[in-house]
């Protein structure tokens, strides 16, 4: 069975809002978290298997590790919220 490169998918967060969150992810798989706007904003899973933090214009590189479906939402500004969901 050959083996599979790990995509890379990249979530841009603007104007108080997650972008598109992307489907097809898979464990293995990498998710660029961007902050676009002038404030710091989080990618934070509710179930807390993920936390990601930046700061006003930063990126950040997250491996995904698990899979399912996970509501996120931004621990500085709740109703930015998603889903994301990710295969095996």
């Amino acid at each position: 069975m050959p083996v599979v490169a790990p995509r890379e998918f990249t979530v841009t967060m603007a104007n108080m809002s997650f972008g598109k969150l992307p489907s097809g992810v898979k464990v293995g798989d990498v998710i660029v978290w961007v902050n676009r706007d002038t404030v710091p904003h989080s990618a934070t899973a509710r179930d807390r298997s993920f936390d990601v933090r930046l700061g006003q214009g930063q990126q950040v590189r997250m491996t995904v590790k698990k899979a399912g479906t996970f509501a996120i939402y931004c621990i500085y500004h709740p109703a930015m919220r998603g889903t994301l969901t990710v295969a095996p």
